[in-house]
C-alpha cells in the first residue's frame, strides 16, 4: 500500500494550531493587562451604581492613565472627597506619580485627590471635568503649566496652591467659580 503524505496540508494545519494559540496568548496578556491596571486602583461604587469614585492607587507612580472603566463601571470621579467645596479629601496618588491622564467619562477631581504629588510635571484634564475640589493639585512641586478647561465650573480653594514652578496657568474659557486662592503661592 502506497500512502501518500500531503506535505503542504500538514504544514498548513501546524500554521493554523500556531495562530490559535497565539491568538488565545494574546488575550489572555490584554485580559490581564486590564485586570492589573484595575488592581492598581481602589474604587467605590456611587449611588447609581453605574458609575464609580477612584478613592485610591496602589501603582508604582511614574506615568499614570486613569482607566475610563472599572469592572464594566464608568469612572466619573476622582478622589475620595465630595463634591461640596468644604470638605477635604484623602489623596489618591502618591509623590512618585509624574504625569496623570484623566479619561473623558470623569467630571469631578475630589478635594486632595492629587495633594503632595511633588513629582507631577503633567496633568491632562478632559473638557468633561466641570468640579476641581479644595487642594486638589496643591503641593505639585513640579508643576509647571495647567490647562483649565471651559467645562470646569467650580474651581476649589487652593485647587493648585504651593504648586511653587507652577508658571503658566491657562483657562480654556473664562476663569471658574470658587476660591480666588485656587492658584495661590504659584510663581
Amino acid at each position: 500500500m502506497n500512502a501518500k503524505v500531503d506535505n503542504n496540508s500538514a504544514v498548513w494545519y501546524f500554521i493554523d494550531a500556531m495562530k490559535t494559540q497565539w491568538t488565545a496568548l494574546l488575550v489572555l496578556f490584554f485580559l490581564g493587562t486590564t485586570s492589573l491596571a484595575q488592581a492598581q486602583f481602589t474604587w467605590t461604587t456611587n449611588s447609581d451604581g453605574v458609575s464609580v469614585t477612584i478613592t485610591g492607587y496602589t501603582g508604582p507612580g511614574g506615568a499614570v492613565t486613569i482607566p475610563a472603566y472599572l469592572n464594566d463601571l464608568v469612572v466619573t470621579t476622582v478622589g475620595a472627597g465630595t463634591n461640596d467645596p468644604n470638605p477635604y479629601g484623602d489623596p489618591v496618588f502618591s509623590g512618585s506619580l509624574t504625569s496623570v491622564t484623566i479619561p473623558s467619562t470623569v467630571t469631578s477631581i475630589a478635594g486632595s485627590a492629587f495633594l503632595y504629588c511633588t513629582s507631577l510635571t503633567n496633568v491632562t484634564i478632559p473638557n468633561t471635568v466641570a468640579f476641581i475640589g479644595n487642594f486638589a493639585f496643591e503641593d505639585c512641586f513640579d508643576l509647571t503649566s495647567i490647562t483649565i478647561p471651559s467645562s470646569v465650573t467650580f474651581l476649589g480653594l487652593g485647587a493648585f496652591s504651593d504648586c511653587v514652578t507652577l508658571t503658566n496657568a491657562f483657562f480654556s474659557g473664562n476663569a471658574p467659580g470658587g476660591s480666588g486662592l485656587a492658584l495661590r503661592r504659584c510663581k
